[in-house]
C-alpha cells in the first residue's frame, strides 16, 4: 500500500504597504466663506473648513481685478476698500494650499453700498452788488451714487438758525439776496445724493462793506473877525479799512443867487473863511466821504 505524504505549505508574508494617506484622500475637503460689513469701508471675512487641518495655508483672494488679501493658517480676516469699489459687485472665494490647491470654497458676491457724497469744500462767494451775489464751488466726490442736489444755507445777521438760499444741481449760482451794510453773513453748503445728506462744508463767512458815512452834526462856530470866519466840526474815527475820510464844506450866500458851493475839500477840521462882507449872512453844511461813498449832508 502506498504511503501518502501530507505537505502544509505556509502562504508568503505579506509585503509591507504605505498607509499614509492626505485628508483630501480621507474625506472630501469643504471650505465655507462669510462676511459682514464693519466700521466704515471694511469687510469681516470668516471661514470655515469641515476637517481639521492642522498644515497648509488659507488664501483669501478677490477675482477680479485679482487681488490677494490673507495668506496664514487664521480662520479670519478684515479687508479695507477704497472709495472706487463703492456702489460695484465683487467676486471673493478663499483657497486651502499645500504644495497645491486642496480645496476652494464657493465664490460669493459682494455688493459695496453707495455712501453719502464727501464733504463739500467751502463756497466761493463774489458780491457784484447790494442785492446781488454770485457763488460757486467745486464738484464732490458723490461716493457710488449720482449727485441730485446741493444745499446752499446762509445765516443771517442778528439770526442763529441758516436758511436755505438755493437747492439744485448748479454749481456757478446767482443769489438774489438784498445784503445789508456793515453786516456778517455766513454760508455754508452740503452735497445730497440717494443713500443721503453729506457733513457740511466749514462756514463762508462773508462781511460787507459799512456803506457810505452817515450825515455828521452842523459846522461849529468858533471866531470870527470884521471879514473872516472860523469853523469847525468833530473828526470822525474811521476804520483803516474805510480809506481816508475827506470833509466836504459848502458855504452859501443867500444874495449871490448861486446856492451852496464846495469850499473846502481836505482831511482837516477846521477852515477859515477871508473876504467876507460885513451885514451878509452865510450858511455852511458838512459832509463826509470815503472808500464808500459821500454821506447826506448836515
Amino acid at each position: 500500500m502506498a504511503m501518502q505524504t501530507e505537505v502544509k505549505t505556509q502562504a508568503p508574508p505579506l509585503q509591507s504597504e504605505d498607509t499614509t494617506v492626505s485628508p483630501a484622500d480621507v474625506v472630501k475637503i469643504e471650505l465655507t466663506l462669510g462676511h459682514s460689513f464693519i466700521g466704515k469701508r471694511q469687510i469681516q471675512f470668516q471661514w470655515d473648513c469641515n476637517v481639521a487641518i492642522t498644515t497648509g495655508e488659507f488664501e483669501l483672494v478677490r477675482l477680479q481685478p485679482y487681488e490677494l488679501f490673507y495668506k496664514g493658517s487664521q480662520f479670519s480676516c478684515t479687508v479695507e476698500y477704497t472709495s472706487k469699489f463703492l456702489s460695484t459687485q465683487s467676486s471673493y472665494k478663499i483657497i486651502l494650499r499645500e504644495e497645491g490647491v486642496l480645496a476652494e470654497s464657493p465664490i460669493i458676491l459682494i455688493d459695496i453700498p453707495p455712501e453719502v457724497p464727501n464733504q463739500p469744500s467751502p463756497p466761493k462767494f463774489q458780491l457784484s452788488s447790494k442785492t446781488t451775489a454770485y457763488v460757486r464751488w467745486n464738484a464732490v466726490e458723490n461716493n457710488g451714487a449720482n449727485i441730485i442736489a446741493y444745499h446752499l444755507e446762509c445765516l443771517m445777521p442778528g439770526t442763529t438758525t441758516y436758511k436755505l438760499v438755493y437747492s439744485g444741481i448748479e454749481r456757478n449760482i446767482k443769489l438774489p439776496i438784498k445784503f445789508q451794510s456793515d453786516s456778517e453773513y455766513g454760508f455754508r453748503l452740503r452735497a445730497v445724493n440717494s443713500v443721503g445728506n453729506s457733513p457740511y462744508s466749514s462756514v463762508l463767512k462773508y462781511l460787507t462793506s459799512p456803506g457810505r458815512p452817515t450825515a455828521p452834526s452842523p459846522p461849529q462856530f468858533h471866531s470870527h473877525t470884521s471879514n473872516s470866519i472860523t469853523v469847525g466840526w468833530d473828526e470822525i474815527n474811521t476804520d483803516t479799512q474805510q480809506g481816508d475820510t475827506i470833509y466836504i464844506l459848502e458855504l452859501e450866500t443867500p444874495s449871490s443867487g448861486h446856492g451852496f458851493l464846495v469850499v473846502y475839500h481836505d482831511k482837516d477840521s477846521v477852515y477859515k473863511k477871508e473876504g467876507l462882507t460885513r451885514t451878509c449872512q452865510y450858511k455852511f453844511r458838512l459832509a463826509i466821504h470815503n472808500q464808500f461813498g459821500t454821506s447826506p449832508y448836515s
